[in-house]
């Protein structure tokens, strides 16, 4: 009994066919052949073969698609840091345009909430400072925009 064998892309021998004798085509293919001493023995060492380098074909697939999963984690938390060290440079900065301005965000605070207190709709308020901005007022010169909602003059 015959066997006929080549080599798999990992360099393992895989088994490719078997046959109670053995063929002249595998003479002429330049395959390798083994030989066993009875046609079971060369049935059972296909099978098991042949599902053994399935497996392992399998695990080893596994392994690539965890590999490309972790890859993909790993990019995914280096673009956060990167976001988040923009962010806190950026926070950093305006921290230290807070400080370096802290007496007018003071006095913009104070007015601000002097005008909320007072009852001044948020649309009035808007138009003040506008018109105060015109006028050359400072404190008016440094809002640019309200956020109410989010309680925050920019």
């Amino acid at each position: 009994p015959a066997k006929s064998k080549e080599e798999g892309s990992d360099g393992q021998l895989i088994f490719q066919d078997f046959s109670p004798f053995r063929l002249i085509q595998f003479d002429q293919q330049q395959q390798q052949v083994k030989e066993y001493s009875t046609f079971s023995d060369a049935v059972d060492d296909f099978f098991s073969l042949s599902e053994s380098y399935r497996l392992n074909a399998l695990r080893h697939q596994q392994e690539e698609n965890a590999k490309a999963r972790l890859e993909k984690v790993r990019a995914d938390q280096e673009q956060r840091v990167k976001t988040l060290a923009m962010v806190s440079e950026d926070s950093r900065q305006k921290a230290e345009l807070i400080e370096y301005n802290h007496e007018m965000v003071d006095n913009v605070i104070s007015v601000l909430q002097a005008a909320i207190a007072s009852g001044m709709d948020w649309d009035e308020l808007w138009h003040v400072i506008k018109e105060n901005r015109k006028n050359g007022d400072p404190l008016a010169g440094m809002i640019h925009s309200l956020a109410l909602e989010k309680n925050q003059a920019i």
